[in-house]
């Protein structure tokens, strides 16, 4: 039996669980703060303070300017890995109310999910899967150490400034997890001056959404707070494809027909002092509040949390030395039920300490540093272990030679679970006209077995060890006067694939058997014409079970090809976009028996200045009103629309 289901688990990869889970919404934001979380809160009121605001080294992020590919300030065109950045800009004139729907454009990025708004939804990046992506909220790990994935579908877009997707692997900088690359979430930003904001849309199925917030940037100190509030009545999940509902209670149908709502809650406070010339001090709060409906067999709603807790100090030892120590804990919490009684409960706390430090001169980039991690697990199950750590001391040099850059990056991980594992990589670029570049890497990369895999209660194998991997890639990128293609090439092959199967005594466990092969060509766009705008992608791929039981089939859910394009045209007080969503077909199971049918979506966008910082928006997806799957047997939304008005002075 699989781990937090109760149902079978896929034997390959564990690429996702086969339900959805859930619970009942709490009503408030509950601060369930330990010890060492008490005192992170205390410097957070101290720095969110309304001073007036920083200078210019907090200012929001410029959309050329990442960090996460590095852990260090670079432009676009200077990183050494794909990377795709997406912008507050960006997501207000697309209309995309969630993140899901923002990081649709991502090339190599596909999305699962059990239903409509806020079920949980699975990510395949390059291939892999949902437990091969690191997903961070301002520098901060999150995600469920039990299930060994985050829930990008608790985070509301609203909140967010910027997202940036690094493609491929990261490991020889951040650790466990990174093999299919990191998403880091950027929250808001305090823009210069006094600045308040307002956003209420309404839309298809009931669904209300307004957001707040106001923020300063004067000075030396600056400081924001925005919060949101969403409900949804939302659509119904089980299509009956499969039994993803209690049969016995409703014989005709073989599932519940009823629609499976939604609500959030969030806020987010950040704040920051200018102490001196060369030291800085801030600090953010992150807090989100679900409660999630929807179809299932065990469990049929979830009362989740996330919330994101840090203090960074940032300090200039001379021109070119520069060090931050960022003090941060973050919390998966989860409460599952079945028809209004308590089910389960699976809670994650994890407290991270990193230091890191930067060096530069002219030719060469140091960054090292160390990063600790403490896991706890709190639940209904009786793991037999329920807290671990790991630190992991890592560096990188980038040294601009003639004709080539270079970069080099190692890190060394030492869990208390399974001991040490040292990844690497390296990557070089030449430019080989004014306007193109080549790249070519390879790196390693591992994911840790989570506490399901070591320690569930009848299938716990704590000899696991972690899962392995090496990527090579090729890039070709032009870019010129905000034109930009790009051409990614890359291969994957993964090892010690860990893999639930069912024992001759009967319960299902895990045990390092399979592998994988992964590999694709990713395809990006953009450029305009006056003012109409071009920007897509395409991507080709081949995700294929390289294990004994299923050679040579294709992983569950991960399509041979994708595309995503958009057009806008821009008038005086109008703007119109349409966008176009194509997915290849999948298989819904290891033995490539069950068919999810390919799909292509369009979507139509319309949005008019009212003044000078007025603006409303209107939005209609799956204009054909086409019914379709990512995952078999969940229903996916027909044609539904959003109205939004939003205040956003410039």
């Amino acid at each position: 039996m699989s781990p937090e289901t109760g149902l079978n688990r896929d034997p390959v990869m564990q690429d996702e669980l086969d339900t959805c889970t859930g619970g009942a919404f709490p009503g408030s934001l509950q601060m369930k703060y330990f010890p060492f979380g008490a005192i992170l809160a205390l410097y957070a009121g101290i720095a969110a303070i309304p001073f007036s605001a920083y200078g210019d080294g907090q200012d929001e992020y410029p959309l050329t300017i990442v960090v996460t590919s590095s852990r260090a300030a670079e432009t676009v065109d200077e990183t050494m890995t794909p990377v795709t950045v997406i912008d507050r800009q960006q997501i207000e004139q697309s209309g995309d109310q969630t993140i899901v729907e923002a990081l649709a454009r991502v090339p190599g990025l596909v999305f699962s999910s059990r239903g409509g708004r806020g079920t949980s939804s699975g990510i395949f990046l390059r291939g892999t899967s949902s437990r091969h992506v690191l997903v961070m909220v301002d520098g901060v790990q999150i995600g469920s150490a039990t299930l060994g994935q985050a829930s990008l579908d608790d985070i509301p877009l609203s909140i967010v400034e910027k997202i940036e997707v690094v493609r491929g692997p990261r490991s020889s900088l951040y650790g466990s997890e990174a093999i299919g690359g990191v998403i880091q979430i950027f929250t808001r930003q305090a823009k210069k001056g006094f600045t308040p904001s307002l956003s209420t849309s309404a839309g298809s199925h009931d669904t209300y959404e307004v957001d707040v917030g106001f923020s300063s940037n004067s000075g030396n100190n600056w400081y924001s707070v925005f919060a949101s509030a969403v409900e949804t009545d939302g659509i119904n999940a089980c299509n009956g494809n499969r039994s993803c509902s209690n049969t016995s209670d409703f014989p005709d149908t073989g599932y519940d027909p009823d629609r499976d709502g939604h609500q959030n809650r969030s806020v987010n406070l950040k704040g920051g002092i200018r102490l001196s010339e060369g030291f800085d001090l801030s600090s953010g709060l992150t807090l989100s509040s679900n409660n999630t409906e929807f179809d299932g067999s065990l469990q049929d709603e979830r009362d989740s949390e996330v919330r994101v807790l840090f203090v960074r100090g940032d300090w200039s030892i001379d021109d070119d030395l520069t060090s931050n120590l960022t003090l941060s804990e973050s919390v998966d919490y989860q409460d599952n039920f079945f028809k209004g009684e308590f089910y389960s409960r699976f809670n994650t706390t994890r407290k991270q300490v990193s230091w890191l430090n930067q060096w530069d001169s002219e030719v060469h980039r140091v960054v090292a540093g160390i990063d600790y991690n403490q896991d706890e697990v709190e639940s209904t199950n009786d793991y037999a272990e329920t807290e671990r750590d790991n630190i992991g001391y890592f560096a990188s040099l980038r040294s601009s030679l003639t004709p080539v850059d270079i970069e080099t990056s190692v890190r060394l991980d030492d869990n208390e679970s399974y001991g040490e594992k040292m990844t690497g990589a390296v990557a070089f670029g030449k430019d080989i006209s004014p306007d193109w570049r080549l790249m070519a890497s390879y790196g390693t990369a591992f994911k840790a077995p989570t506490f399901n895999d070591l320690y569930w209660p009848g299938s716990e194998n704590p000899d696991l060890k972690p899962e392995e991997s090496s990527s090579a890639g090729l890039d070709a990128i032009y870019s010129n006067e905000g034109n930009r293609l790009s051409f990614h090439l890359y291969q994957t092959d993964i090892e010690n694939l860990i893999a639930w199967a069912p024992t001759p005594e009967g319960p299902w466990k895990p045990s390092n058997v399979d592998e994988a092969k992964i590999t694709g060509l990713e395809i990006a766009f953009q450029t305009s014409i006056d003012t109409l705008g071009f920007v897509g992608s395409l991507t080709f791929q081949e995700a294929l079970n390289k294990g004994d039981n299923y050679q040579d089939k294709l992983l569950i859910r991960r399509p041979k090809s994708l595309a995503f394009f958009e057009i806008t045209q821009n008038f005086d007080l109008w703007k119109v976009g349409i966008s176009w969503k194509y997915r290849g077909k999948t298989y819904d199971d290891p033995g490539n028996n069950n068919q999810i049918d390919a799909y292509s979506l369009v979507g139509f966008r319309l949005a008019r200045k009212l003044g000078e910082d007025w603006n409303i928006d209107f939005k209609i997806d799956n204009v054909f009103d086409d019914d379709y799957e990512t995952a078999l047997g969940y229903n996916q939304d027909n044609r539904n629309y959003m109205l939004t008005l939003r205040y956003t002075p410039r």
